[in-house]
């Protein structure tokens, strides 16, 4: 029951940190478009761009905190198996294969969830950037 708790509560402390980082990332990205339109180059709306800023940044929050807990729970697991056998990871290793194939797939698998995730953020910094950038015309 306790587990069930606290697996309560951190949802809602991730969800809670993804609408702070969501409320951060719009008003940058309103503050990034009210400087373009400043500057005279065409942008979309200001509310527009702190809407699609306020959705990236909490989407991108909620991501990262899903791996970081993956991560944790294969440390967890990893050392886990190990106290529970009593043996060394060389001896582990050598006498179950395939849990350690299993381990190395899930840490793969983290790793690769890492890499289109920061893709994903890589583009949408990138995306106001390429529609702020046209002249209005004269």
């Amino acid at each position: 029951m306790k587990r069930e708790f606290d697996n309560i509560v951190e949802g809602v402390f991730d969800r809670l940190k993804a609408k702070a980082a969501g409320a951060v990332g719009g008003a940058k990205a309103a503050a990034g478009a009210l400087g373009q339109a400043a500057m005279g180059k065409q942008t979309g709306s200001i509310k527009q761009a702190f809407q699609q800023g306020k959705q990236d940044t909490a989407t991108q929050s909620l991501v990262g905190n899903k791996i970081a807990q993956l991560e944790k729970s294969v440390d967890s697991l990893e050392t886990d198996l190990l106290k529970l056998t009593g043996l060394n990871i060389e001896e582990f290793s050598k006498q179950f294969p395939d849990a350690i194939k299993f381990v190395d797939n899930i840490v793969t698998n983290i790793e690769a969830m890492k890499g289109i995730a920061n893709k994903s953020q890589a583009q949408t910094q990138q995306e106001p950037a390429a529609d702020n950038t046209q002249a209005q015309p004269a």
